[in-house]
């Protein structure tokens, strides 16, 4: 037998979240967080984009999906 890792199903809407990456649509914003189907202003942190210009200015780029800081 050996371990495996998995990522949680993934969230609906109005559910807690603490990353876009949380939420089926890619959303989670708000106080308290919870996944949405829209961006706040502009995707945060760990929300869903399509391109860089879809993060939030100084919230890194779009990798693979997601707003992420580049490591190095």
């Amino acid at each position: 037998m050996r371990g495996e890792w998995a990522l949680s199903p993934c969230k609906q809407l109005g559910q807690g979240c603490n990353a876009g990456f949380d939420c089926c649509d890619g959303f989670c914003y708000g106080d308290p967080a919870v996944c949405s189907d829209k961006p706040d202003t502009c995707s945060h942190i760990g929300d869903s984009c399509e391109v860089d210009a879809a993060c939030c200015e100084g919230e890194g780029t779009c990798i693979a999906g997601y707003c992420s800081i580049q490591p190095g």
